[in-house]
């Protein structure tokens, strides 16, 4: 436990090249200066690098470490490649083995450091900006498992210090649970605190449940036998050992200030095993290694004591990730006591946060609040509005959020979002100077304004990587006739994130504006092919497309811009033109009247309807 959080230095890393087809990324491996070291470039754009010096690793190193850089505005966030020990290979970190991972901007929230790291100096409060510490504990400490240590090392008692082992054995047990239990690692969520609950607020000898609210796929979906990196405790409370003992826990096998190398598991066994049916080594046929679903370059042990598999090696074969979003229904798992009220408030956010049912998360939650106020649920209410187009509903809910609890420059944030009110934006950017979002998005507010470039600036001083102020930056000078200085800008937003689809629309629009139409087109291909749901990008690409007579193919891109943005007039004088020159006459009639049922007495509408109607007669 004291290895699973560190400062990064060389520890035997190889140094290596990655190519991930999946993303058609390129990435390197390598020591500078001292330090692991990564980079980044498309395969089909070797300019558009991206390189990041690991500050922090993550992980014991017994299967992988993987590697985090403090960015300059104090966030964490973490690089894409893992070193997995047990092979001694670089591979593409847990959950980054897609077309669309989060490259090096996915951020470390409080919560991922909670089962690796010891409390931090300043307490991370709810609706705060996550920011961290630039000399971060190294480590779980003493405190994780004993409790506060202050008093006991000013006057060494019994009496004030928690000892696991006098404790119960189901508080015992939560000492260990309150890192080594997690249901999953699917976007369920697998736990949520409970409602005034900060992450570091758990204390040895509590009840687990008293913090969190833990969930679990609903029996029957297909999730009972998973086996996930984090499974150890799941797994061991559904062994017949545990259930039928009474008194199986972690600490049975294993003793948490001694590493586990070496141990003999056996004699643990024999505890109650008098007269075992064989000699040897009980661990390697009833609790065999597996490899994770969710980190598959990694092979642990299976903490469910059963009978052996069956069929071992097809639980050590090699697998893929799987990032299929779960859609069913959530059970409460190992939280007793809820009311039904509080069943609403958890499993309301739950289905919220998760995304597999915003709408009946909203109704749970808004039947809920009225009667139980808490914040974090208003907030998730709040939230949940505004992702389903429903800002206006949210405003109340920010109020009511900010009203019981103002020092929340995050929910702020939100609210002003919501509000769309650059003055609110301005007073959360005063109050949070490196604020990488609120200076983008106070920036944007700004835009054409020659303001808004100082903001845009601030932003990418705060977190390098981001690609929405350097796309910003870009739009910037592409407005003012700088193409040049445009192009640079859209570029470095692909650097930052070559997934990025506004830099692909932009640079589309910039060729287009340049007249070469040829180089335009394919920059609006990727930008669809990134985001399918990407309204302005589908209406580009069909345009053009028309301008190089290619109607045929035009026409499904105008089709898709049309009924994302159903009130764009444009689009649908665009898909009437189309559905013209491929003599869909009647098609073209009805995309005509919307024009003009969107903008009456547009003059081509009316002209290019009649001409429809009439060639639409039989």
């Amino acid at each position: 436990m004291a290895r699973t959080f560190a400062r990064a230095v060389p520890a035997g890393e190889a140094e290596a090249s990655v190519r991930h087809a999946v993303s058609g990324q390129v990435f390197q491996a390598f020591v500078k200066d001292g330090q692991v070291t990564q980079k980044r470039w498309p395969e089909d754009a070797p300019s558009r690098t991206l390189e990041r010096s690991a500050s922090y690793t993550i992980g014991s190193g017994n299967h992988a470490r993987s590697y985090l850089f403090a960015e300059p505005d104090g966030t964490l966030t973490q690089l894409p490649l893992s070193w997995y020990t047990q092979e001694k290979y670089w591979a593409m970190s847990p959950g980054y083995d897609r077309a669309n991972h989060a490259g090096f901007s996915r951020q470390i929230e409080p919560g991922c450091l909670f089962c690796h790291n010891s409390y931090p100096k300043k307490a991370l409060k709810f609706g705060a900006v996550t920011r961290y510490e630039p000399d971060l504990a190294q480590g779980i400490g003493c405190e994780r498992c004993h409790g506060e240590g202050d008093r006991h090392a000013a006057a060494p008692a019994a009496g004030n210090i928690v000892n696991p082992a006098k404790l119960p054995a189901d508080r015992a047990l939560d000492v260990c649970m309150q890192c080594h239990l997690e249901t999953t690692s699917a976007k369920l969520p697998h736990a949520l605190r409970r409602a005034g609950r900060e992450v570091h607020s758990f204390q040895p000898g509590e009840r687990l449940s008293g913090y969190l609210v833990q969930f679990d796929h609903a029996a029957g979906s297909g999730h009972e036998d998973k086996f996930e990196i984090n499974s150890a405790g799941y797994r061991m409370l559904q062994s017949a050992c545990f259930l039928k003992s009474g008194k199986l826990t972690c600490t049975s096998c294993h003793d948490p200030h001694l590493p586990a190398a070496g141990v003999d598991y056996r004699k643990a066994c024999l505890t109650c095993h008098q007269q075992p049916h064989d000699s040897g080594d009980c661990v390697s046929c009833h609790m065999p290694k597996r490899r994770a679903e969710d980190a598959v370059h990694v092979v642990m042990t299976d903490h469910k004591i059963q009978k052996p598999p069956a069929n071992l090696a097809r639980l050590l074969a090699p697998r893929q990730e799987h990032h299929e979003a779960y859609r069913g229904p959530l059970e409460f798992y190992r939280t007793p006591g809820l009311t039904a009220l509080e069943k609403n408030l958890y499993l309301g956010q739950a289905l919220i946060s998760s995304g597999s049912d915003r709408r009946r998360g909203i109704e749970l939650l808004a039947k809920a609040l009225p009667a139980k106020p808490a914040l974090e649920a208003m907030v998730e209410l709040a939230s949940a509005y505004v992702s389903s187009g429903q800002p206006k509903l949210a405003i109340p809910w920010f109020q009511r959020a900010l009203a019981i609890n103002p020092a929340m420059p995050r929910v702020r944030y939100n609210y002003a979002l919501a509000m769309n009110s650059a003055a609110l934006m301005k007073q959360v950017v005063a109050a949070e100077p490196a604020f990488a979002e609120a200076l983008n998005s106070y920036g944007t507010m700004l835009q054409p304004a020659p303001a808004a470039r100082q903001y845009f600036l601030r932003a990418h001083e705060a977190r390098p990587a981001m690609p929405e102020p350097l796309h910003n930056l870009g739009l910037l000078d592409q407005a003012a006739g700088n193409l040049s200085g445009a192009r640079g800008w859209f570029e470095r937003a692909l650097a930052a994130n070559p997934g990025f689809a506004p830099a692909y629309n932009s640079l589309g629009r910039l060729e287009a504006q340049e007249g070469r139409l040829d180089r335009a087109i394919p920059h609006f291909q990727k930008a669809v092919a990134l985001d399918d749901e990407y309204a302005e990008a589908q209406y580009n690409l069909g345009r053009l497309l028309q301008q190089a007579n290619e109607h045929q193919q035009a026409l499904p891109h105008l089709e898709r811009a049309a009924a994302l943005r159903p009130r764009l007039a444009e689009a649908h004088m665009a898909l009437g033109v189309a559905y013209g020159e491929l003599e869909r006459f009647a098609d073209a009639a009805r995309a005509f009247e919307r024009v003009l049922r969107l903008q009456p007495g547009n003059q081509e509408a009316e002209r290019n309807l009649r001409v429809a109607r009439d060639l639409a007669k039989p």
